[in-house]
């Protein structure tokens, strides 16, 4: 038999079709046979197991999502609490400004039995002058660290509710006893929000005026540029600010001559280096209970002790002796600010009413912090 040419060949495999003899029409094609089986598992009911997954999943979610409203509703709770900073409105008026005859301890040594270590008054307080001021409202209270961290979204302190990590070491305690603590012998509550903020510098505290105007619709006091701060309207800006040092002592003073802020008797009105335990104190036991000692005759706490506070004005050895008689705002220019009031870790000499200090403006300590005040219209 003769052998069929390719030539006639090819035409009647091309007529043919090209499918193999294997091959039926009707035959699915593997992505028609991926979706069949995709079909039949969802056709396919979960087992008892897959359910009781399927259902703690979905309640590990929503339980996630309760505590993450919970966390935000108590933040937003906290936030609150802070930022309701009492303020006390205190009048115009005139006193005595400087090394009053009741800012003089009639003893040589201290109210703890500890030699002074300076002349009962320092040069810087002469003389004792009259000063009127204008009528302002001050804070009741130091700012707290929860204000303070709600305003700025941080907290530099020292002593906090827990061991600051970067201070930590063994068997350190940086704890601030809370409202329920009487001494450092007694068990109490730590502060926790209510610590006074500490570890901040000047600069630190006349942004936290600013910041704390803008959050509540007022005008901000300060115009700070890098280390360049300048107060433009003076006391006529109705915002948040530091005050002065004459308006310091003028609440601390309270209309009274006293040798600390609201009393002769240092452990009535201060925590300093013989009852503080070597830490601050809270400023407020919440609720509206403010202070663990006894107020000043106008209603304000820790005035002498807990916490050095931060002033407006630069500090002048001589500025007493010399300068306005009204509403004065310090020298003009200067190397360090003033603080007032002392600390937990002074002890006497450095809480009286008419003590003055000063720090550089760049530099916090855990012993310094601030309370701010506004201009009353």
């Amino acid at each position: 038999m003769q052998k069929m040419s390719w030539a006639l060949l090819l035409p009647l495999l091309l007529a043919c079709g090209t499918e193999s003899p294997n091959q039926s029409e009707d035959q699915p094609t593997a992505r028609e046979l991926h979706a069949q089986k995709k079909k039949m598992k969802e056709r396919v009911p979960p087992s008892a197991y897959q359910k009781k997954v399927a259902k703690l999943k979905a309640e590990e979610e929503a339980r996630i999502e309760a505590e993450e409203q919970a966390r935000e509703a108590e933040r937003a709770r906290r936030e609150a609490a802070n930022l309701d900073y009492v303020m006390l409105a205190l009048p115009p008026g005139s006193f005595t400004m400087g090394c009053t005859p009741g800012a003089m301890p009639p003893q040589e040594s201290d109210l703890l039995g500890k030699p002074m270590k300076r002349a009962l008054c320092e040069s810087d307080e002469k003389p004792a002058h009259q000063v009127t001021v204008s009528g302002f409202e001050i804070g009741v209270t130091e700012v707290s660290q929860g204000l303070y961290q709600a305003v700025i979204g941080s907290n530099p302190s020292k002593f906090r509710d827990n061991d600051a990590p970067r201070y930590a070491h063994r068997d350190a305690d940086y704890t601030c006893w809370g409202s329920e603590s009487r001494s450092p012998t007694t068990t109490g509550k730590v502060g926790g929000d209510n610590c006074p903020v500490e570890n901040v510098n000047w600069f630190d505290a006349v942004a936290f005026a600013n910041a704390l105007s803008l959050r509540k619709g007022l005008e901000q006091c300060y115009v700070i540029s890098g280390k360049d701060v300048s107060w433009p309207k003076g006391p006529a800006c109705k915002g948040y600010r530091l005050p002065t040092e004459a308006e310091w002592e003028y609440a601390a003073r309270a209309g009274e001559d006293t040798l600390y802020a609201g009393a002769n008797d240092l452990n009535e009105v201060a925590w300093h280096a013989g009852n503080a335990g070597g830490k601050t104190h809270a400023v407020s036991g919440g609720a509206g209970v403010y202070g663990q000692k006894a107020a000043n005759a106008w209603g304000l706490y820790d005035m002498s002790g807990n916490v050095f506070e931060w002033c407006w004005d630069w500090y002048g050895e001589d500025t007493y002796q010399s300068g306005s008689r009204v509403d004065p705002v310090g020298p003009e220019s200067g190397t360090e600010r003033v603080v007032r009031g002392g600390s937990y870790g002074g002890w006497s000499e450095f809480l009286r009413i008419a003590n003055r200090e000063k720090y550089e403006s760049a530099i916090g300590q855990h012993y310094v912090g601030f309370r701010v005040v506004r201009s009353l219209p």
